[in-house]
């Protein structure tokens, strides 16, 4: 844990995934219940670090 720094990973650090999940919603970009976009946005963020380690 050298400067406190665990995860190098900063596209994990952020704002309140519910509070994106409703503006998302607000913004008609999604229908999903909380739980199944909160899974869709997880799936969606494994595959894309997945992309990144295979290129």
């Amino acid at each position: 844990m050298a400067n406190g720094r665990i995860d190098n990973d900063p596209t994990q650090i952020g704002s309140d995934p519910r509070a994106v999940w409703i503006e998302a919603v607000a913004n008609h970009q999604t229908i999903l219940g909380f739980e199944d976009w909160l899974l869709k946005v997880s799936v969606e963020h494994v595959q894309d670090r997945q992309n990144r380690a295979a290129a």
